[in-house]
C-alpha cells in the first residue's frame, strides 16, 4: 500500500530526492497536490519506510548535497508527476501564483484599479497625478513617482490587456 513520505514545495527538490531514493532501491512516486502547491513523495512499499525517513531527514538538512544531484544524473530520467487539474481550481492556482510573485500581483492590481477608475470618468485627475514631468520640475517638487506613473495609465481596453500580458 502506498504511503505519503514527505511534501516538498519545489519540483526540482522532489525530483532530486525521488531519484536518490530510487538509487537506494526504495521505490517512490511523486504526486502534485495543486490545492497546497506541494509535491508529495509516496512510498510504494512500507517495508522501506524507516530507511526512507532517514534519507528524508538527511535531505532536509542538506538538500543541495551533490549526492542527490549525482543520483539524478545516474538515474537519468525525470520523475513523472501526474497533474490533477480539477475544474474550478483555476482561481486558487491564480492566487497561489500571485502569492509567489507579490510585486507582479501588486502591479496587476494597481493597473486594474487605475484602469477601472479611468473607465468611470476619472481619467483626467489620474493622468494629471501620474503623468511624467520635465526633470527640472521633478527636482523642485520631488514627485518621483511620476517617473513610473505612466506605466500604470492605459488608454484603451486592448492597451490594458496587452500590458497585463506583459507583466
Amino acid at each position: 500500500m502506498a504511503k505519503p513520505l514527505i511534501a516538498i514545495s519545489q519540483l526540482r527538490y522532489a525530483d532530486s530526492l525521488a531519484s536518490y531514493l530510487k538509487s537506494q532501491q526504495i521505490p517512490v512516486q511523486v504526486h502534485h497536490v495543486p490545492e497546497e502547491d506541494q509535491y508529495v513523495l509516496v512510498l510504494d512499499n512500507e517495508a522501506h519506510h524507516e530507511r526512507a525517513l532517514e534519507i528524508c531527514q538527511a535531505f532536509i538538512q542538506a538538500p543541495n548535497d551533490p549526492k542527490y544531484q549525482q543520483a539524478a544524473w545516474q538515474h537519468s530520467e525525470r520523475t513523472d508527476v501526474p497533474v490533477e487539474q480539477a475544474p474550478g481550481n483555476s482561481m486558487r492556482r491564480w492566487l497561489v501564483s500571485l502569492r509567489r510573485s507579490p510585486v507582479t500581483g501588486v502591479i496587476l492590481i494597481l493597473c486594474t484599479l487605475i484602469f477601472g477608475a479611468s473607465l468611470v470618468g476619472l481619467f483626467q485627475p489620474i493622468a494629471a497625478a501620474l503623468m511624467i514631468m520635465p526633470l527640472g520640475n521633478l527636482l523642485q517638487n520631488h514627485e518621483w513617482w511620476r517617473l513610473l506613473g505612466p506605466a500604470f495609465i492605459h488608454f484603451s481596453v486592448l492597451h490594458f490587456i496587452f500590458n497585463l500580458l506583459w507583466w
